[in-house]
């Protein structure tokens, strides 16, 4: 279909400028794309110190640094980055541990997960398998919360997202976060309490033929800032107060519903 096959009475509404820009690349006219990011529920996605050690005592992770990534572990998510990445870091930080919370009613996760640690050599995927922790199970919001608090850093390396709704609902938790920079987590984070990968443009892939431009993130760069993650550990503290505040202030269900009604009755 083209642009010119939507009606005339028919806007657009989608989460970030990232992703608005492919309605522009389709045709839309951009008076009618609405950009309203999402949200978060603050009675449930919020610094709680006690439910946070109640998760990490639950989870065996007291005296771990965890690093925590939620998804689909598809190709875009950047799994193979992230385990690369973690295989480095693993070898020098013995308190390290990289939980990956997949999706296995909706994706094959566990499945790709698999298949990444597969294509690692035999050293770094002992050295990883060693310290790694998998759960696909479904997750109620309040779960889901609980493993976020119980998280030091938040980790996402993704080439493609239209938002990526975990990197906001990790620093709502007071979570320090790294993510790729250049994409739509740009657009709802800062750097008082996210630290951006480097990334490059890039286009298709043969794992992913769906996928048109995209960013590749830079591995050596993720390996700097997890290790300084790790190493910093006195900013914690700070960077996670930080984005707690940022998101409650702004990115509220409630705040959000507001851009949204105005986007839909302008």
């Amino acid at each position: 279909r083209s642009a010119a096959e939507v009606p005339d009475t028919v806007s657009m509404v989608t989460p970030s400028r990232w992703s608005a820009l492919a309605y522009e690349r389709f045709g839309l006219p951009r008076e009618r794309i609405h950009v309203v990011p999402h949200g978060i529920d603050p009675a449930v996605v919020r610094p709680d110190a006690a439910a946070r050690n109640a998760a990490r005592e639950a989870l065996g992770l007291r005296d771990a640094f965890v690093y925590l990534s939620v998804g689909a572990m598809t190709w875009n998510k950047g799994p193979d980055v992230l385990l690369a990445a973690f295989a480095r870091i693993a070898e020098t930080e013995p308190e390290a541990r990289l939980f990956l919370k997949g999706a296995d009613a909706l994706y094959p996760s566990r499945e790709m997960v698999r298949s990444v640690l597969d294509d690692l050599s035999a050293r770094a995927r002992e050295t990883v398998a060693a310290r790694l922790i998998y759960n696909g199970d479904t997750y109620s919001a309040r779960m889901m919360a609980d493993l976020l608090r119980a998280a030091d850093s938040y980790v996402s390396p993704y080439r493609a997202e239209g938002f990526n709704l975990p990197v906001l609902e990790a620093a709502a938790c007071g979570v320090p976060v790294i993510c790729t920079g250049g994409g739509p987590t740009d657009e709802f984070t800062q750097e008082s309490f996210a630290r951006r990968i480097r990334s490059r443009p890039a286009w298709m892939s043969p794992e992913a033929a769906e996928v048109g431009d995209y960013l590749e993130p830079d591995l050596d760069h993720l390996v700097e800032l997890m290790r300084q993650a790790l190493r910093e550990r006195d900013g914690a503290t700070r960077m996670g107060a930080a984005g707690a505040a940022y998101v409650a202030q702004n990115l509220t269900w409630g705040r959000v519903t507001d851009r949204l009604v105005e986007a839909l009755f302008s």
